[in-house]
């Protein structure tokens, strides 16, 4: 694996097999809906989409790699955006061109294709707000952290959507797509003339210094809560949030381990084997770490009939009390250790997975660690580790969010 900052602050990050012949490309945009304003958010979401539908020549950019079979999109996070492509390696060096064409063209979408991409993404929150389970997790985590930014939605507002305006677009996308912002990473068949295709093309960005010095992202700072919303929906939704806070890359192992044995749907795990396969009261129950540069949290999510919801309520809690009391043992520590070390040597097989893996590390800030490297880092955490690090997590205040046609009077108090 290689790593090359070049003059203008564009970093580009590759590993080639040249016995491939295909290539992956990705370039990351380190913004997302955390930077942006109450009145902006939404805008990085919809410049992704607005993206697609540059042109060169009149034609869509996205039409020559439909014509030649690449595969080809994008999406948006809260921390970063995301363009990609795999394509045959002989048509690699034309690919990277048009990639960067499509990105930083944006003065080439029409008026009438921003209008579409708005009732497109219309229908994409219609979808979104109508599904009662993003939206109990959506609220737990505002009920964590307030009015971060982190705690809005990606695709913003409808209200916001309308208001965007083709000067809103280009101002924030030349705010935030400048070089140091950038992080173009390569895997597959990567010839000496793509890289240096890449190098060139993304070498001509200029730096916009007025721009360089953006907002600090303040850290989550957690509140908690329980709050109850009326639904019409057929089933209860619950989840729970916890604070995690600030953590290192040696934690996010921890965490890994923590999350296997509470909340996945193996044989060891403590909310799926009591609330589910013992009990019965849910179909699935999850257990999710969501982790940001700025804080994370460890969320617990499922969902039941309203008959169900008091038990599911009653016992979820029961799970994590002894969770928080007893911890894991050693069978569950080599047992997490085992699948985590499968499930990561069986990702970076793909070569997709490993750009992206690059990508999002080099994006975030965070180190690059080798198979044998993680490997070591793994077996390297103690039970000691892993069970005070449950205590940390699950000895503070949480958040709770129901949504269902009853309110669970009973069970809603703290644990």
């Amino acid at each position: 694996m290689k790593k090359e900052i070049l003059a203008n602050g564009v970093t580009i990050i590759y590993e080639g097999d040249n016995q491939l012949e295909f290539t992956n490309i990705g370039v990351f945009v380190k913004v997302g809906s955390k930077n942006e304003s109450i009145d902006e958010n939404g805008i990085a979401h919809y410049i992704e989409h607005l993206l697609f539908r540059t042109r060169d020549n009149g034609n869509y950019i996205t039409d020559y790699f439909n014509e030649i079979g690449a595969k080809f999109g994008g999406f948006t996070g809260k921390e970063y955006t995301s363009f990609y492509l795999k394509t045959l390696s002989e048509k690699a060096v034309i690919c990277a061109e048009k990639l960067f064409e499509m990105i930083f063209n944006i003065s080439t979408v029409s008026d009438n294709d921003f209008l579409i991409e708005k009732g497109i993404i219309n229908q994409e929150l219609s979808m979104y707000y109508n599904n009662p389970l993003e939206n109990c997790k959506s609220t737990a985590i505002e009920l964590s952290f307030g009015a971060h930014s982190l705690t809005r939605e990606i695709m913003g507002t409808g209200e916001n959507l309308e208001k965007f305006t083709r000067e809103n677009i280009i101002d924030f996308h030349n705010r935030y797509y400048y070089p140091e912002n950038i992080v173009v990473s390569i895997t597959g068949k990567a010839t000496d003339e793509l890289i240096e295709k890449i190098k060139n093309t993304f070498g001509l960005l200029k730096r916009y210094n007025r721009y360089t010095s953006n907002n600090k992202i303040p850290l989550l700072s957690f509140s908690g809560g329980i709050k109850h919303i009326m639904s019409n929906s057929e089933q209860a939704h619950i989840c729970f949030a916890f604070n995690m806070g600030v953590l290192t890359q040696r934690e996010y192992f921890i965490i890994y381990i923590i999350n296997k044995i509470l909340g996945s749907a193996n044989k060891r795990s403590h909310l799926f084997q009591t609330i589910r396969e013992k009990l019965g009261l849910v179909y699935s129950i999850s257990s999710q770490p969501i982790i940001y540069n700025e804080g994370s949290m460890l969320l617990i999510y499922a969902a039941c009939s309203d008959t169900n919801l008091d038990p599911l309520l009653e016992n979820t809690q029961k799970v994590l009390r002894e969770f928080y009391l007893n911890g894991i043992d050693y069978n569950d520590l080599r047992f997490s250790k085992d699948q985590f070390a499968s499930e990561m040597i069986f990702g970076l097989e793909s070569s997709m997975d490993k750009m992206f893996y690059f990508g999002t590390n080099t994006i975030l800030g965070k180190k690059i660690y080798s198979i044998e490297e993680s490997r070591e880092l793994l077996e390297s955490i103690t039970i000691d580790d892993v069970n005070n690090k449950i205590t940390e997590i699950f000895n503070t205040e949480y958040s709770l969010s129901v949504f269902s046609n009853s309110k669970p009077e009973k069970y809603l108090h703290p644990m």
